[in-house]
C-alpha cells in the first residue's frame, strides 16, 4: 500500500490530508499526518483514513511521498531531521517558498527525488491552484502522482522553477488581494444602504461568477468586461473611476511586491 506522509497539520497540511483521504483514487493509500502538537491532531482522531503522529521520523519511515507543509523557517531543520528515514524512492515535497531545487540538492544529495509545490488556501475547499516543479530524478509516475495529489485539491500543473515565484505571487498570495477587493465592494454596498451579510453575499457571488465566466467562456477578460459596459451606463462609469484611481497599476505593483518577496525567501 503506497504511503503519503504529511508533516505539519496547519491549514495547508490539513487540507492536503483531508483532500487525499476523501478522494476515492487515494483510498487505497495510507495517509499519515504528523505534528508535534497532539492537540492539533485531535480533530483528525475520528477520521480513520488518516493516521496521526507526533514524531516526524516515525511518520516518514517507509513513505512513498513526504509532503512538508511547514513555514519556511522550519523547512531545512525538518528536512535534516527526517533525511535518514527517506528511501531512495521516496519523493520529498516542500510547499514552502524557501527551499530551491539547488538548495535541496545540497542538503539531500543529487539522487533524492524532490519537488517544490505552491498551493493556495482555496485548496481547503477543493478549489485550489497549485504550481509544481520537480528535480531531474522524478519519473513519469512521480509527476503523475504529484498531479493527482494536488489536483484532488482543485487544479495543478507543472511549471519551470523560474516561474515558481510568479506562481507564489499570483495564485499563492493572490487570494488575499481577491478578499481585499471583495471586502471593498461589500463596504461600498453597505455605505449605500445594503445589509452587511447581503453585501458579502452579492460581492462574493459576483466574484465567483466572473471567475467562472473567465474560465469557461473562452473570451479574453477585456472582452468580458466590454460585454458588461453599455454606452453611458453604470458599468463604464465604474470602469472609468477604477482606471482614474489606478486600479490596474495598484494590482500589478502589489503582485510585483509579492514576487520580489518570494525571490528573497527563495534566495534567488
Amino acid at each position: 500500500m503506497p504511503i503519503i506522509s504529511i508533516i505539519g497539520a496547519g491549514n495547508m497540511g490539513s487540507a492536503i490530508a483531508r483532500g487525499i483521504s476523501e478522494n476515492p483514487p487515494f483510498q487505497t493509500m495510507e495517509v499519515r499526518l504528523a505534528d508535534p502538537n497532539a492537540d492539533t491532531l485531535k480533530k483528525f482522531a475520528k477520521l480513520p483514513a488518516i493516521t496521526c503522529f507526533t514524531d516526524n521520523q516515525e511518520a516518514v519511515a517507509g513513505a512513498d511521498y513526504v509532503i512538508l507543509a511547514l513555514k519556511p523557517a522550519y523547512i531545512e531543520g525538518v528536512v535534516q531531521e527526517v533525511q535518514a528515514q527517506l528511501a531512495p524512492s521516496s519523493l520529498l515535497v516542500s510547499i514552502a517558498t524557501s527551499l530551491s531545487l539547488e538548495r535541496a540538492k545540497q542538503i539531500l544529495g543529487a539522487d533524492q527525488k524532490f519537488a517544490r509545490v505552491m498551493p493556495n488556501t482555496p485548496a481547503q475547499i477543493g478549489a485550489g491552484m497549485a504550481g509544481i516543479v520537480g528535480n531531474d530524478r522524478l519519473t513519469a509516475d512521480d509527476r503523475n502522482g504529484l498531479l493527482a495529489i494536488f489536483s484532488s485539491l482543485g487544479q495543478a500543473r507543472f511549471v519551470g522553477e523560474d516561474l515558481l515565484n510568479t506562481v507564489t505571487a499570483l495564485s499563492g498570495s493572490g487570494p488575499a488581494l481577491m478578499y481585499m477587493i471583495l471586502e471593498a465592494m461589500a463596504d461600498a454596498a453597505v455605505l449605500t444602504g445594503m445589509a452587511r451579510q447581503d453585501a458579502y453575499d452579492f460581492a462574493s457571488q459576483t466574484m465567483l461568477g466572473a471567475a467562472k465566466m473567465a474560465q469557461e467562456s473562452q473570451n479574453h477578460p477585456g472582452q468580458l468586461k466590454d460585454m458588461v459596459c453599455t454606452p453611458a451606463g453604470t458599468t463604464i462609469a465604474e470602469v472609468q473611476a477604477a482606471e482614474a484611481l489606478g486600479l490596474r497599476s495598484t494590482i500589478i505593483e502589489s503582485f510585483l511586491a509579492g514576487h520580489d518577496k518570494a525571490k528573497e525567501l527563495a534566495g534567488d
